[in-house]
């Protein structure tokens, strides 16, 4: 089970995580869609770069999906979508052993901010858990 969120806030710190979205993006149930990967990457980058307020429903329909600013999101599902499908790849991804004791990236139920958590059992990351508890993130 996976610990508290954090978010990075030095350049190392942060450089993990982006290695690490690199390792997800490997995964085969990533690499078949060129959607999925793109998603993934711009929510973890907008985070990084302290933007997490700038992801919204249209706002990522606009940006990563081409649509014109005035498309219906009602309509227009394509992010809820897609978002519930990411979530699900990056479980499943989690759930394998081997992925255990890696840094973990979650997209929370009912959010397009990623949370950011260290493996509760692991020792991979203890100096840098340490240091990062003091910047929780918890997405609103």
């Amino acid at each position: 089970m996976p610990g508290q969120g954090w978010l990075p806030a030095s350049s190392d710190r942060k450089g993990a995580v982006k290695e690490q979205l690199d390792r997800l993006l490997l995964d085969p149930s990533f690499q078949r869609s060129k959607r999925y990967p793109s998603l993934l990457r711009f929510l973890v980058f907008r985070t990084l770069d302290g933007e997490a307020d700038s992801l919204k429903e249209r706002i990522l329909g606009i940006e990563v999906f081409g649509r014109r600013p005035d498309y219906d999101t009602n309509e227009d599902p394509i992010v809820r979508v897609t978002v519930a499908e990411v979530r699900k790849r990056i479980q499943k991804y989690y759930e394998d052993p081997r992925h255990k004791n890696e840094l973990h990236i979650v997209l929370p139920t009912g959010s397009y901010v990623p949370v950011f958590e260290f493996p509760a059992d692991s020792s991979v990351y203890p100096t840098a858990a340490q240091e990062e508890r003091s910047s929780v993130f918890v997405p609103q």
